[in-house]
């Protein structure tokens, strides 16, 4: 049974705190046991409450933190802009690091975490904990098995909704302290991008983790549909091109407070799957059913057959992914590694770029980090013809 030492940086704020409850909780009778050793947080008020609820030593300071506890594994949960200084500093210190996602916000800061991973041979995980989602799973397993034929079309549409205070109320950050409000969120220097950077970026990286092939180009769209005060996109239509010719389609924002809907659908020459919210979805193999479009709530063994319905602990399951490689010292077993979390940072940047530059973006392209789009807020012109 091995025995790690955890620090947490950014324990404080929420995903930093799930985090620190579930290493502080984290099972007895685990082949692996997990200490929670010590949390860094810039707020006062968050360090006090980690102290409070967790008993562990609290640090203003990340770099102090490392080097006073010398942690085995630190799990980096903070506004996005600083993952990479952060990610590097473990790294330097011969410290795993487990980062949320995005990984960072642009290519250059990607590289940067690559070289630093590859000079101290650390392992980096990067927190996209749905890769294990059984539906997710079962769609990329149709595409890599040719099951549903030759794949010619990917959709993503991710409707959501978030209120104003979601942005107003983010942890207060020191590069935003002169404008009108201190979060982190909503600014593109600290939030690398809105909805698609944020809420949407667990489905950025199973939207290219599923493809048939790799992408070879992004053209896309981004408004400020429905939020007054933030200058990072709300919603977002892109449309992809793969490298062996299949197409792809991501529509996705925050400002659908009246229609809220999840649709993930995969289209080929000999059937589909469309798995939707609440699993209300169509699905069809011809040459496995006989019936090609089977609803999947009202009977379900056929579908489920194909994709079953397991129900399992992703944050459980990344983190156990992670470990595992620490222990048995391989970095190939890691489900997202440094590597393949630039992925997602790729067609993130090229769906910020196509705006910037307004045309096609092409895979490889070079990223200027301080390239955001000047966004149109819709509502601010109606009387535009």
């Amino acid at each position: 049974m091995a025995h790690y030492r955890v620090g947490v940086i950014g324990g404080g704020g929420g995903r930093g705190r799930s985090w620190a409850n579930r290493v502080a909780r984290w099972p007895k009778n685990d082949p692996h046991q997990l200490e929670l050793v010590g949390i860094a947080d810039i707020l006062e008020i968050a360090r006090n409450r980690a102290a409070e609820r967790f008993g562990c030593k609290v640090y203003t300071d990340y770099v102090e933190m490392m080097d006073k506890e010398n942690p085995d594994i630190v799990i980096v949960a903070t506004p996005h802009y600083v993952h990479a200084p952060q990610a590097i500093a473990a790294a330097e210190r011969g410290i795993h690091v487990y980062c949320e996602k995005p990984m960072c916000i642009n290519l250059p800061q990607a590289d940067e975490m690559a070289a630093a991973v590859e000079k101290s041979r650390i392992k980096l995980a990067v927190g996209f904990q749905h890769r294990f989602d059984p539906i997710y799973v079962a769609l990329r397993n149709a595409v890599k098995s040719g099951d549903i034929g030759e794949v010619f079309q990917i959709n993503a549409i991710y409707h959501w909704w978030r209120k104003e205070d979601y942005y107003l109320n983010s942890s207060p950050v020191p590069e935003n302290k002169d404008l009108d409000w201190e979060g982190w969120k909503g600014h593109w220097p600290t939030e690398g991008g809105g909805a698609i950077a944020n809420q949407i970026m667990h489905h950025i990286d199973l939207f290219q983790w599923i493809s048939p092939s790799p992408v070879q180009s992004v053209f896309a769209s981004s408004r400020v549909a429905k939020h007054t005060l933030v200058e990072t996109d709300d919603n977002t239509s892109a449309i992809v091109e793969f490298q062996n010719g299949s197409m792809g389609f991501i529509q996705a924002g925050v400002a659908y407070q009246h229609d809220r809907d999840e649709v993930f659908g995969v289209y080929g020459t000999e059937g589909a799957i469309v798995h939707r919210k609440n699993d209300k979805g169509l699905f069809g193999i011809p040459r496995f059913f006989e019936d090609y479009r089977k609803k999947a709530l009202k009977k379900a063994k056929r579908m489920w057959s194909y994709v079953p319905s397991l129900k399992i602990n992703l944050n459980k399951a990344v983190m156990d992914n992670f470990i595992n490689a620490v222990a048995n010292d391989d970095a190939n077993s890691i489900s997202v590694d440094v590597n393949e979390g630039r992925k997602s940072i790729e067609l993130l940047r090229a769906i910020l770029l196509s705006q910037v530059h307004g045309k096609k973006i092409t895979f490889p392209f070079d990223d200027k980090p301080t390239d955001y789009p000047a966004l149109q807020h819709t509502y601010q012109d109606k009387d535009l013809v």
